[in-house]
């Protein structure tokens, strides 16, 4: 079985988005990853996320991610 949900939303006339996204395999694998888009204008972005993965064992489903664990941080100029 596998339980998959996202939840986003925008504040301050879109200045401000954070997401959240995650993933269970049961019995014991899975993710989280959340991050937050900030707009500056119109053409400029710039998005941090960080995403954990768990899993009991390294080598089943999603669990071969398992203390690959990451933070992004991205700069976008859009024109």
């Amino acid at each position: 079985m596998r339980v998959v949900g996202a939840i986003a939303t925008t504040y301050l006339n879109g200045f401000l988005t954070p997401r959240v996204f995650g993933a269970y395999i049961v019995p014991d694998s899975g993710f989280v990853s959340a991050d937050v888009e900030f707009r500056f204008g119109d053409i400029w972005r710039a998005k941090v996320s960080i995403t954990d993965f768990f899993g009991g064992d390294p080598y089943k489903d999603v669990g071969l991610f398992r203390d690959r664990d990451e933070v992004n941080l991205s700069l976008t100029c859009q024109f």
